[in-house]
């Protein structure tokens, strides 16, 4: 049995010496060692993230985040634009700047209605000085004919205004010459006072003649030879400065006016061929003026004289169609018409 015990330990020695020879080549022994590899899948795993797939794996992770991440920019900016489009004109005052040129525009065009208006303030002045100038040449010539025509074919009211005392004068009248509304004789020398005035003599001294009285004024016109009695406190106006036309204007808030009107006898025409021509359907009575032949209408508000060189018309514009305020110095004005220097007359046959 000790046999075999003994015999067990000599065999371990022998194979602790085989054992060490494990890691070192015997000295007889050849130096080619034969490398043997273990097969991959007998092998540990190794995680993903380390093996040599990860890195891959990372690079399509970044790739796809850059992709997102654009895509996202690109949706923010063509969202951003078309919002910037929808709200451009909030945001850059794209509405302000129509409204502002439009402004102006329907401001031009209140202020060209008002030029209209400055220029019809300013041109509105200028013309009405020419249309004052004009419309009373118009109105001259206008009322000439109308009042000639209207004096003579229509019976116009002959009642004079208001003459308290019955003399002949009407209040206006009694006004511009001082004499008593109601007293017909101021001067108790017999005659009426609206008499004395009609033949030129002062209704306020007896025998004193009214033209050296200082109730009236001579006026003379020497472009046209005559001269005529107005009341001095009245006004001789000529109308165009060339003095064919003279109106004589009372000093009083009366309308009424006298207007004496002077042309050229171009045609040599006699009164009857004058009257006939440009007054037809006229009546007129024979009257006398500076020891001329003259037609006086029916109404006693026109006259008409004629002579080689010119033709002379004396008339009384009414401003009040019911009433005549100066009757009585219109006829003391016709009265007082005068020739200057002795004209070749028409005399009618």
């Amino acid at each position: 049995m000790f046999e075999n015990k003994n015999s067990s330990t000599q065999n371990l020695g022998q194979n602790k010496h085989n054992a060490t020879g494990l890691g070192q080549a015997p000295a007889n022994q050849s130096k080619d060692i034969d490398i043997h590899v273990m097969p991959g899948k007998f092998l540990p795993q190794v995680p993903d993230g380390k093996s040599n797939g990860g890195g891959s794996g990372g690079a399509k992770k970044k790739i796809s985040l850059v992709v997102v991440l654009l895509v996202l920019f690109l949706v923010i900016l063509v969202g951003g634009g078309i919002w910037l489009i929808m709200n451009q004109d909030s945001v850059f005052g794209g509405d302000d700047q129509p409204i502002t040129n439009n402004q102006p525009v329907e401001n031009t065009n209140t202020n060209q209605n008002t030029n209209q208006n400055t220029n019809t303030n300013t041109n509105v002045n200028e013309n009405q000085n020419t249309n004052t100038n004009t419309n009373t040449n118009t109105n001259v010539n206008e009322n000439q004919n109308t009042n000639t025509n209207t004096n003579t074919n229509t019976s116009l009211p002959e009642t004079s205004a208001l003459d308290t005392d019955e003399d002949g004068l009407t209040q206006e009248e009694e006004i511009v010459f001082g004499t008593s509304v109601n007293d017909d004789d101021t001067d108790k020398d017999g005659f009426r006072d609206g008499q004395e005035v009609a033949n030129m003599y002062n209704p306020l001294i007896p025998r004193e003649s009214l033209q050296d009285s200082g109730l009236v004024s001579p006026y003379i016109n020497a472009s046209f030879d005559y001269s005529i009695l107005i009341p001095s406190t009245w006004l001789a106006q000529d109308i165009l400065n060339d003095d064919a036309r003279v109106v004589i204007l009372p000093d009083s808030e009366v309308g009424d006016s006298i207007l004496i009107e002077v042309a050229e006898n171009t045609e040599e025409w006699t009164l009857n061929q004058w009257k006939n021509s440009e007054y037809p359907e006229a009546v007129f009575e024979n009257y006398t003026v500076g020891g001329q032949a003259a037609f006086l209408s029916s109404n006693g508000l026109f006259l008409m004289m004629a002579t080689t060189e010119y033709r002379y018309t004396i008339q009384y514009r009414l401003s009040d169609v019911d009433n005549i305020y100066y009757p009585t110095i219109f006829e003391m004005i016709l009265n007082s018409f005068s020739l200057e220097k002795t004209p070749n007359t028409v005399i009618d046959e």
